[in-house]
């Protein structure tokens, strides 16, 4: 009601919990109602960052990063990799703009893609991805090991994982930076 009384003052607001409330309800495994708020979500952020780009194409990176996990859990990956795909090319235009305040999230979405291109059987393409998002987020100057370790690691093995389906050899240079930046517990 807020919304639609004072669109101005609340729409953000509303996309916002939205995107949560699409969160939560997966969580609870109500995937189907998960993807209705999320796909609302998505047509706000649209328009939004249609407006006033630099305020809101980051929130629609980010929900269209969401779309494409709860697309994926209802077995709709070619869709995800479409919504991924827009959340990756949007985080790099908006680490262009804003270098450094958008590396782990260009990292997230990468490594999204980065799996979806394998269950595509796409492997060079997610090698090449996870490649990328491994070195933005080693290179970036916010990463802390314990905050983005986790996902570090988590991109490296989607690298090698990448690699060896598309028989080539995962990059050895990058592996090193990531061990010495994430040693093993």
């Amino acid at each position: 009601r807020l919304a639609t009384a004072q669109p101005d003052a609340f729409v953000p607001d509303l996309a916002m919990s939205l995107n949560n409330l699409a969160n939560q309800l997966a969580e609870v495994g109500r995937r189907d109602d998960a993807l209705k708020a999320i796909e609302e979500a998505v047509v706000l952020r649209r328009r939004l960052a249609t407006a006033q780009p630099d305020a809101f194409v980051p929130d629609l990176a980010m929900s269209l990063n969401n779309l494409a996990n709860h697309l994926a859990a209802v077995g709709r990956r070619d869709d995800a990799l479409k919504a991924i795909e827009e959340a990756v090319v949007l985080w790099r235009a908006s680490r262009s703009r804003v270098p450094a305040a958008f590396d782990r999230n260009f990292a997230i979405s990468c490594f999204v893609r980065a799996d979806l291109l394998l269950d595509a059987a796409r492997a060079p393409e997610a090698t090449a991805t996870a490649m990328e998002g491994l070195t933005a987020l080693l290179d970036s100057p916010a990463f802390h090991p314990a905050a983005d370790g986790d996902l570090a690691r988590a991109l490296g093995d989607c690298h090698v994982r990448a690699a060896a389906d598309a028989g080539l050899a995962p990059d050895a240079g990058l592996l090193d930076r990531l061990a010495k930046a994430c040693p093993p517990a």
